[in-house]
């Protein structure tokens, strides 16, 4: 039942995806949606109108699962332990299992309900409650926001109920100033030693050379059983090479608007400070640094040189 892989011998055991990632779908594609914009009024208000329709129709649905979706998580982690036991797991991988599934999971589920409970009654007089379900999307990120300060016993190796752990909204400015700064830094230090035989920065033929390959191919057992699918693709695109610019999903006669719109996806869900587990951790610093960094050059010294 529990996700299982090895890499020399030593199996990794993972839990499934909280079973409440089914139901969230609907406001999870619309926060999506909203976040990839548009360039004129109405196709904004299009995107908005779609978006507090779906509100109105999901929440109801969303609320009134929830606690079975709570439920599921608990029955199928009792499972996922028992599983893990009889594959001679080692009592602090069933610990982890039971913290996630059986802990975690409930409680966050609970953060969820009474998140938007508190919204709905908020707005629950008069002509207000007509509004009420126009509050599932402020009430999806503000639970979101409430998961990430629990304590570290909550979420454990950062387990979350949403899925890519909850990663699709807005980051404090002074986060995206700092990982700005470390491109900078970055990009001048590959500047200067370019410097040393080129005048300017030419577009790379592959960003990943035959270290970089070794690198993520040892990860790769690990990284398949995490539970960030958008991680977990973004790593099979590089194991498989891909160019740079299906690496970050860009469409042919990109911006650099989008250009930058599709690094600051990437570094929200590949920055090594939004992961716990060690190993997790240091495939990220790979990915986020080795891959991510390099791509985005890459793009920008393309589009210099069109």
């Amino acid at each position: 039942m529990a996700n299982i892989h090895s890499t020399n011998s030593v199996p990794i055991f993972d839990v499934y995806p909280s079973a409440f990632q089914f139901i969230e779908k609907p406001l999870y594609y619309s926060v999506k949606d909203l976040d990839k914009g548009s360039n004129d009024n109405f196709s904004t208000a299009v995107l908005f109108t779609k978006a507090m329709v779906i509100s109105y129709l999901a929440w109801p649905i969303i609320m009134c699962a929830a606690p079975f979706t709570a439920l599921i998580d608990v029955s199928v982690g009792i499972g996922e332990a028992f599983y893990a036991k009889y594959k001679n797991a080692t009592s602090d991988q069933i610990i982890l299992i039971i913290q996630k599934k059986i802990i975690a999971s409930p409680l966050q589920h609970l953060v969820f309900i009474t998140t938007n409970l508190a919204l709905f009654f908020s707005l629950y007089h008069n002509t207000a409650v007509l509004l009420a379900p126009a509050a599932a999307l402020p009430g999806y990120f503000l639970s979101q926001e409430i998961i990430r300060l629990l304590p570290t016993w909550a979420r454990p190796a950062e387990f979350n109920i949403f899925i890519n752990g909850g990663q699709g909204h807005a980051e404090p400015l002074n986060w995206w100033d700092r990982v700005e700064d470390e491109f900078n830094r970055w990009s001048r230090e590959q500047e200067s030693q370019f410097k040393r035989t080129n005048s300017r920065q030419k577009p790379q033929a592959n960003i990943f050379n035959e270290k970089l390959c070794k690198k993520l191919r040892e990860k790769d057992a690990i990284v398949s059983s995490y539970h960030n699918r958008e991680f977990k693709d973004f790593f099979k695109r590089s194991l498989n090479k891909e160019n740079t610019q299906k690496l970050l999903q860009l469409e042919d006669n990109f911006s650099e608007k989008e250009l930058k719109a599709a690094y600051r996806k990437w570094a929200l869900i590949l920055h090594p400070d939004k992961h716990m587990e060690k190993d997790i951790k240091d495939v990220a610093e790979i990915l986020f640094k080795e891959v991510l960094f390099k791509a985005r050059l890459d793009l920008e010294s393309k589009m210099e040189f069109a």
